[in-house]
């Protein structure tokens, strides 16, 4: 699963074109996965006639839960419908996600398109490899590995490695970088990391060193200064009406194509070049660029600050009522503004809504998300007005 990426430039402004517009943010939501083939209804009673299926393993955007939380309203792509909850995972967003690594030496950790050893083989992570933990059923834990292979495998051969920054390998004139088992250019070496390779950053550091942990599974210390932390700024892939998103080697029409993507990829924004196109990166296909009407609004991650945080269905605190009440440190996704830019749209992770009509977004007053001396992780500049 080692895929070694060949270039990087971070870049530092995330500002897109200046100007703020007005933009839907439906295609940035939150996500369930079928466990089993799934019945859709037009209200949730299972009395009526269903009015499609959903096959097992599809992803939909969740919009609500009825009252009982039984039920799941979902958009299917033709329409919106109710599943039953018992039928789906509600994932959790994918920038919330913790990291996962493989802990079993012996087998590794097969991944199949169902939450069964009788479904089909996807793929196999190996000892040290690393993934975002997106949900849980049971025994089975739905995973998207760190080069893009995403499916249901056995939970116990994963385990939580803590809240890690991701970064890329940023060598300039130097052809490699040392990993060392200490924080000392003396210390025996651990690995050599190679430009724009993937690593995470654990928190840890010593002098010009920083301790790190490559999506393969290997810690060591390298030198801080060939380090890029990954922005938090994202958007998604969405279908486009003449053509499935597509990733390129240059931001021009007729450059070479990359990779084609699933609609609801979630790829890590670092520029946008012109009105056209965005700079990207992804694991499973590093840099790139692709066309800007096919991805989302770009949206972000922040931490609230205050505690007992309100989360309104509406940008208004006389207007609309509550439908969540969250703690200082809570992080959550946010996918746009108001037009005053005094109220952000925003994805918990599901268990913070309260009942009825959880994981419905919800909307959250700027100021929730500044400390006492005004610090914010909450970066309006990159986000756009939405509905």
């Amino acid at each position: 699963m080692k895929r070694y990426l060949f270039h990087f430039v971070i870049v530092l402004s995330l500002l897109l074109g200046g100007a703020v517009h007005l933009a839907s943010a439906q295609d940035v939501g939150l996500k369930a996965v079928t466990l089993v083939d799934a019945s859709v209804y037009e209200t949730p009673d299972a009395a009526g006639e269903p009015i499609g299926t959903l096959m097992s393993n599809t992803v939909v955007t969740l919009l609500r839960t009825d009252p009982s939380g039984a039920w799941l309203e979902v958009e299917t792509g033709s329409g919106a419908g109710f599943i039953q909850a018992e039928q789906a995972v509600i994932l959790t967003p994918a920038p919330l996600a913790p990291t996962v690594m493989v802990t079993s030496q012996r087998a590794g950790a097969p991944i199949f398109d169902a939450p069964s050893m009788a479904a089909e083989l996807v793929g196999s992570a190996s000892f040290g490899d690393t993934a975002s933990l997106l949900g849980e059923s049971g025994e089975w834990a739905y995973v998207t590995t760190w080069d893009g292979l995403s499916g249901w495998s056995i939970g116990s051969a994963w385990e939580v490695i803590g809240d890690l920054e991701p970064a890329l390998v940023n060598l300039a004139a130097t052809d490699a970088a040392g990993l060392f088992v200490d924080a000392n250019i003396n210390a025996d070496l651990a690995g050599t990391l190679e430009q724009g390779q993937l690593v995470y950053i654990t928190g840890e550091t010593s002098a010009n060193f920083a301790q790190v942990l490559t999506a393969d599974g290997t810690t060591g210390w390298m030198d801080n200064r060939y380090l890029s932390p990954l922005p938090h700024a994202f958007v998604s892939a969405q279908v486009g009406r003449q053509s499935d998103p597509a990733l390129y080697t240059q931001p021009q029409f007729g450059a070479d194509l990359v990779a084609t993507l699933e609609a609801g990829a979630t790829l890590t924004v670092l520029d946008r070049p012109d009105e056209f196109w965005l700079e990207v990166y992804s694991p499973a296909h590093g840099i790139a660029y692709g066309m800007a009407n096919q991805f989302s609004p770009v949206y972000t991650t922040a931490e609230v600050q205050v505690d007992g945080a309100i989360v309104r269905e509406g940008p208004s605190s006389e207007q609309f009522n509550a439908i969540a009440q969250v703690s200082a440190g809570t992080e959550v996704v946010v996918v746009g503004t108001n037009e005053d830019g005094d109220w952000v749209k925003v994805l918990l992770p599901f268990e913070e809504i309260d009942s009825p009509f959880r994981g419905v977004e919800g909307w959250m007053a700027t100021f929730l998300f500044q400390d006492a001396n005004g610090e914010t992780s909450l970066n309006l500049d990159i986000l756009s007005v939405v509905e």
